[in-house]
């Protein structure tokens, strides 16, 4: 038989398992659900005990090309605020190395180099979303 181990308080997935009832593989604020429901695609929605197909983070870009001069800037907004079980969550933003915890739903920034910069947005019990944001020199 195979099982699904979540988180009981967001209902995040966290690994799968064979085998008898997993009770003994159990830590604190975990449970499971019958059947093999992939973290990066389910989580458990806590009100009806269900496996569910995450949601597509779908983020609204004021727009995709930005001046590199550390005072034109993008807007990132419709970002989720919950864990769709009643929780709140950051939203994390990763601009390259960068690492922006969005609590509110909306991230502005700024750059100061002229290039190609990798988005990378993951928020729990959702499917990620990414994208690519062009900064140009002052003088193009």
């Amino acid at each position: 038989m195979e099982y699904t181990i979540f988180d009981k308080k967001t209902g995040a997935c966290f690994r799968g398992y064979s085998g008898h009832i997993p009770n003994k593989q159990l830590r604190n604020n975990e449970s499971f659900v019958e059947g093999h429901y992939p973290e990066d695609t389910y989580y458990i929605d806590l009100t009806s005990g269900d496996p569910t197909e995450k949601p597509q983070i779908q983020p609204e870009l004021n727009k995709t090309e930005v001046k590199a001069d550390g005072q034109d800037s993008i807007v990132i907004s419709g970002l989720p605020t919950d864990d769709l079980n009643g929780n709140t969550i950051d939203t994390i933003v990763r601009v390259d190395s960068g690492k922006y915890p969005v609590p509110d739903g909306e991230l502005e920034f700024t750059v100061d180099a002229p290039g190609e910069y990798k988005i990378n947005i993951r928020a729990t019990n959702h499917k990620p979303y990414r994208t690519t944001i062009q900064a140009y020199d002052d003088e193009d």
